[in-house]
């Protein structure tokens, strides 16, 4: 009978030892069920140092090798932080990129094939050593993809080992659009009433003499892109959109514009009116795939509906640049609805961590607001 694989575990907790794990983790993550860009080694190497003074916030990697080999066979990225939308009295154990500043839509193990079940038995159990966990009060794993199976499978390691119940909490639907033929055959394939939508755009495009849609990976410097976008955030949403109006939000993505323009892993879009700058769009091109980030427009043109011009405009470019589909990442807006052909849905998992005081705060807490709701339900 085959003995099973020695595993050892290391943890990186300074950005200096990340460097080194480059290689390795772009390959699990482009060989995952989900490889997205908010798991790139690039994009989670510069959210880090943007953070690295960041005094709320430490980073936990966990790394599975192989006794043997010392091949690296999995991933754990995980930070420990506050939830400024809940509470700062708790210390959240999440994804990377889950907590501080710049926060990001969806993240997940890195596990080669063939290794989920030895790996998240080493996850588990790395959580609840004495090095961590005392050091964490909630567990909470946001924006897990609805066919993650690491997930599934670190829960019921937890639960067994450690009797710790990681459970879902809420779900939001991701919506996406499927690219199959030319822009003009999945136009074609839409129902009646959008393509009469679209056609209405197009005419009203056409009244406008000076309208024009720009659009590329380096049409203009990230410093330039950022100028746009926050002058029209604040036209449109005023206070309520300043989170992408700080400048952590401007510092962060200016750099990763510059960074991804040489690869070609960013895509911007400019609305004009004239020499006026009135819409724009920003998104991600990884895994043959459009990661639609973010998008506003100046409320004065509500009227030539610039969302739906830069949308097209976008979709049409996908088309012919190969991709193969477009995601709007989670949201349930009915503009993400119109548009869409399917969706994936986004889960969010929480557990109290019972080895700290404020962890079993947490669970009664939670508990009783349970209470609570069942309450008013049956009244």
């Amino acid at each position: 009978m085959n003995q099973p694989t020695s595993l050892r575990l290391e943890t990186v907790s300074k950005r200096s030892g990340f460097a080194a794990l480059r290689e390795s983790w772009d390959e699990l993550n482009l060989a995952s069920a989900k490889p997205g860009p908010f798991l790139d080694w690039e994009y989670l190497d510069l959210w880090w140092q943007h953070h690295e003074k960041d005094e709320t916030t430490e980073v936990h990697i966990l790394i599975a090798r192989i006794e043997s080999t010392q091949k690296i066979i999995g991933f754990a990225p995980l930070m420990i932080g506050r939830n400024a939308d809940i509470s700062t009295r708790f210390r959240y154990l999440g994804f990377l990129g889950t907590y501080g500043n710049i926060l990001s839509e969806y993240e997940d193990f890195l596990i080669a094939d063939g290794w989920r079940q030895q790996v998240v038995d080493l996850f588990a159990d790395a959580i609840h050593s004495p090095s961590l966990r005392k050091r964490w009060d909630v567990l909470a794993l946001s924006f897990v993809p609805e066919n993650s199976k690491n997930v599934e499978a670190f829960a019921a390691a937890l639960k067994q080992s450690q009797r710790i119940n990681l459970q879902q909490i809420i779900e939001r639907k991701s919506y996406t659009i499927t690219f199959d033929g030319d822009y003009e055959n999945w136009v074609a394939s839409r129902s009646k009433k959008f393509r009469k939508h679209l056609r209405a755009i197009d005419r009203k495009i056409q009244n406008e003499e000076d309208f024009r849609v720009e659009i590329g990976s380096d049409i203009c410097s990230g410093e330039e892109f950022l100028d746009h976008f926050q002058r029209l955030c604040a036209m449109r949403w005023g206070s309520e959109g300043e989170i992408s109006q700080s400048d952590a939000f401007r510092n962060f993505h200016t750099d990763l514009i510059n960074r991804w323009q040489k690869s070609d892993q960013v895509l911007l879009t400019l609305l004009y009116s004239g020499s006026e700058v009135i819409g724009v769009e920003y998104g991600f091109v990884f895994a043959e795939k459009y990661w639609a980030y973010q998008g506003t427009w100046n409320p004065e043109y509500k009227h030539l509906s610039p969302a739906w011009i830069s949308q097209s405009e976008v979709v049409r470019h996908n088309i012919d640049s190969g991709l193969k589909e477009f995601d709007f990442l989670p949201g349930e807006e009915d503009f993400k609805r119109k548009w869409s052909t399917g969706h994936w849905t986004a889960h969010f998992f929480e557990a109290a961590n019972p080895a700290t005081l404020k962890g079993r705060a947490f669970q009664l807490v939670r508990a009783l607001m349970k209470l609570r709701r069942s309450f008013v339900t049956s009244e």
